[in-house]
């Protein structure tokens, strides 16, 4: 009738497929963004009870909804839910059984009339008993050699500055650590968590340190890797290291550098990041359970190539977001977070105070980044004794396992930290110290010709 309002012919749907269709959004959102993974332990399951309840009581009010929204919002919730069971695989894929099996309980919560998820827990606890009779005791020495950011743009590192002998020193070209992963996957290592070395158990009611039975694939040498410095400070961009690790569009780590021109790169072949989550992809049984390697930060310019120092600065936040998801991917891949003092200082020669002020700012500022971590790596390798009153006090801020640099694999319990050396891969091990690294990899195969020859 004239004047009267046009109504729409959209069918129509009841009220309780109208409030579903909020709670689909709603799930489909916690899930694609991975807030209710973080943040939701097995423990908390009162939370999925509030929501199943609220949703009860949501069903009994009147509204009606569009029905091409309420199948937007139905393929928005099987999409979030593909992403997760896609992350189970990955973990699956990993040998991380375990950790596969949490994420899928996680998801129980929500969903606990959903028939796959148990029949997915159950296949993966058979996957980790039959992969657990294929392992074998190891009782050898276990290798921790680290490295620094790759160089990746040489013309920039190797250009007779001042800067230019120190990087030839200290750090590998992109050629030279490909041929050195090769070589050392090759010789039957694989890499294993930190982690993996100890565990925490009460003994006569004490927290103690205790050594973890290694059990790997046989035929297989435990490594553990690390990164110093993974920070991008200013001086390393100007001298050819890439600018920050990113996360593309597929959810993958990726580095981003901008030329003096203004040239902006996106790439996957010239850091170790990358190039080693690759390399796993090709070579699954180079990581054990997933393990790739320790990031030992700083704190004093940012972390990553983000500026999350400058806490005043108007893109603090962003910085700080972007950094938090590169962390978060990092981890879920297999990563994990070292301290390395927030201001590099050598520890044995710093005062006590300025060490314990340093620390602080580290746990004030780069751990709530990167999550509480029990791993210390001494800046310069300088290591302090266990009687030291800094050795003391760095375990009272919850640091368990201390390492420094050594020629040779080096690896001690106590009942209440654990003392790791590490071995430096650079220049100076390539040139000076070949000898040394035969049971590695052969440092004339693996020299750059593009490194001009040491100053000293």
């Amino acid at each position: 009738m004239e004047g009267q309002p046009q109504h729409t012919t959209n069918p129509q749907i009841p009220a309780k497929q109208n409030i579903r269709l909020l709670l689909i959004i709603f799930v489909a959102l916690i899930l694609s963004t991975g807030i209710y993974f973080v943040n939701l332990d097995i423990k908390q399951n009162k939370k999925a009870e509030e929501i199943r309840q609220n949703y009860s009581r949501l069903l009994e009010q009147g509204e009606y909804q569009n029905k091409e929204n309420y199948q937007l919002a139905q393929d928005s919730l099987k999409k979030s839910l593909d992403k997760i069971y896609g992350r189970v695989d990955e973990l699956g894929k990993q040998g991380q059984y375990i950790a596969a099996a949490e994420e899928l309980k996680k998801l129980m919560t929500l969903f606990p009339e959903n028939k796959d998820i148990p029949q997915k827990i159950n296949a993966l606890e058979t996957v980790r008993q039959e992969e657990e009779k294929s392992l074998v005791p190891y009782y050898g020495p276990v290798q921790h050699i680290f490295f620094h950011p790759l160089i990746a743009f040489p013309a920039l590192t190797f250009d007779g500055d001042l800067q230019s002998n120190g990087f030839n020193q200290w750090f590998v070209t992109i050629p030279e650590f490909n041929k050195i992963i090769e070589s050392i996957y090759a010789k039957g290592f694989i890499l294993v968590d930190i982690k993996d070395l100890y565990e925490m158990k009460k003994v006569e009611d004490k927290e103690t340190v205790v050594p973890r039975a290694l059990y790997l694939p046989k035929g297989k040498r435990p490594m553990v890797l690390s990164i110093d410095d993974l920070n991008y400070y200013p001086y390393m961009i100007q001298n050819g290291t890439v600018h920050k690790l990113i996360v593309d569009t597929a959810g993958k780590i990726a580095t981003y550098s901008k030329s003096s021109e203004g040239k902006e790169t996106i790439s996957y072949d010239n850091e170790i990041v990358p190039i080693l989550d690759q390399f796993i992809e090709k070579h699954p049984d180079f990581s054990f359970r997933g393990a790739k390697g320790v990031i030992a930060l700083t704190g004093y310019e940012g972390i990553l190539g983000y500026r999350t120092d400058e806490l005043q600065s108007p893109l603090f936040s962003k910085e700080k977001e972007e950094a938090l998801r590169v962390v978060q991917v990092m981890k879920e891949s297999g990563w994990s977070f070292a301290s390395h003092g927030y201001g590099h200082l050598n520890t044995r020669d710093v005062p006590y105070e300025r060490l314990a002020a340093d620390t602080q700012r580290w746990k004030k500022e780069v751990e709530p980044l990167i999550g509480h971590t029990d791993v210390y790596i001494y800046p310069f390798g300088a290591s302090v004794k266990p009687e030291d009153p800094k050795f003391k006090f760095l375990q009272e801020e919850g640091f368990k396992i201390f390492c420094s640099v050594g020629p040779n694999p080096y690896l001690k319990y106590s009942d209440q930290y654990v003392l790791m050396d590490r071995r430096h891969i650079d220049g100076v091990a390539l040139i000076l110290q070949a000898d040394m690294m035969k049971d590695l990899f052969d440092s004339k195969m693996v020299l750059d010709p593009v490194r001009p020859p040491l100053k000293f």
